[in-house]
């Protein structure tokens, strides 16, 4: 009885966000490093070597964009930092300024890391670092060897939270250990997704499960993540920031679920506008994937519901635009459907509230855009 009122009791401390910190059983002391040290790779930032910002636009953006839209660029989704150590161990000391948390979305995605480990290409999930549900400064430890038969020059990933600012973060690792720049990836061109909250990455149980960390694996390559909850469906101010990107191997926009009966007349002037910068540049334009209700309601999709009678008519108003804009000249410009996105006979668990996917939604995204990307740019 007493064990179980000790494990009932650090259950509540956990959930009231009043758990003790972690500290370390025994060894050394951490030391803690900067992520502007050499050997650290900030990616995921476009901005960031010239404003030292984990900020997905300018500081103070010109042209000015939307003013939801220069806020939730704060969020740090698609933030990665890459490094080579030897350590025993990767701590992380972080301080998020505030902490932003959802009812749909779990902690650990909206304002949580989590850590991969492996060359370029072969990265596997090691562990994550959830935050306090009530303090916006924590540290954790990521990487739990300190067995020193254990130590051994390894790549890794820290994906940076897809909901929540980050002011500043600290690596600890053990001292006298070894840091070295990552490994090269397949390229360094990047590929730029402007989109929703779920190219945001709402709502995937942490960073690493977003569809832009899944293809920025896969791929080899940086994915730099403009999705803006609530307000990705389309504006030609942040597509004149796209413009500033030097040698993208790729645009994708995925707006159709913002803008909805607009999308095809917003996406249509922000390529035009990109063109002017980017005129022979890849540019994947993707329809939005169905709600939930949609595939429930399949007997119905061929016209006697209106919902799904207007979804299939700005889907094909979207390839339509993209059919015309090919036979003007633009032949580096492509379409997918997205209805054809989940892909799959349980698409149904796909989301989290039927329209944001977890993360195995998540994953038939990465799967069907990932088969697209490589077709388009030939990998």
């Amino acid at each position: 009885m007493k064990t179980r009122k000790i494990i009932l009791l650090l259950l509540f401390m956990a959930l009231s966000g009043i758990a003790p910190k972690p500290v370390r059983a025994a060894g050394e002391p951490i030391e803690w490093h900067e992520v502007d040290e050499p050997g650290f790779s900030v990616e995921g930032f476009y901005w960031y070597d010239q404003e030292k910002l984990f900020r997905r636009l300018p500081a103070e953006p010109n042209p000015a964009v939307y003013y939801l839209v220069s806020d939730l660029a704060w969020d740090t989704a698609g933030g990665q930092l890459h490094f080579q150590t030897d350590s025993a161990e990767v701590w992380i000391d972080v301080d998020l300024g505030q902490l932003k948390l959802m009812g749909h979305m779990a902690p650990t995605g909206s304002s949580g890391f989590d850590l991969y480990a492996g060359p370029p290409g072969e990265e596997r999930f090691v562990a994550v670092a959830p935050p306090p549900l009530s303090e916006a400064q924590y540290t954790r430890r990521l990487f739990p060897f300190s067995d020193p038969a254990e130590r051994k020059m390894r790549s890794f990933i820290i994906n940076f939270p897809l909901y929540n600012p980050v002011k500043t973060v600290r690596i600890g690792l053990t001292p006298g250990a070894k840091l070295l720049t990552p490994a090269a990836g397949a390229d360094s061109r990047p590929i730029a997704i402007y989109g929703t909250s779920i190219t945001q990455g709402a709502c995937a149980s942490r960073p690493g499960s977003a569809v832009s960390n899944i293809l920025s694996r896969r791929l080899g390559r940086p994915v730099l993540n403009f999705g803006f909850s609530s307000c990705g469906g389309g504006e030609v101010a942040v597509a004149r920031h796209l413009a500033q990107i030097k040698d993208p191997a790729m645009f994708i926009f995925d707006c159709e679920a913002n803008a909805g009966e607009a999308v095809t007349g917003n996406v249509a002037a922000c390529i035009a506008e990109l063109r002017k910068t980017h005129p022979t540049t890849p540019i994947l334009w993707v329809s939005g994937t169905p709600y939930s209700f949609e595939s429930y309601d399949k007997p119905r999709v061929d016209g006697a519901n209106p919902r799904n009678r207007r979804w299939s008519d700005i889907v094909r108003e979207q390839a339509e635009r993209v059919r015309k804009l090919r036979e003007a000249g633009d032949t580096n410009l492509y379409f997918m459907d997205g209805g054809k996105v989940w892909g799959s006979r349980y698409c149904d668990e796909a989301t989290v509230d039927g329209a944001h996917p977890n993360d195995y939604g998540f994953f038939l995204m990465a799967e069907a855009w990932e088969k697209t990307i490589r077709d388009i740019l030939k990998d």
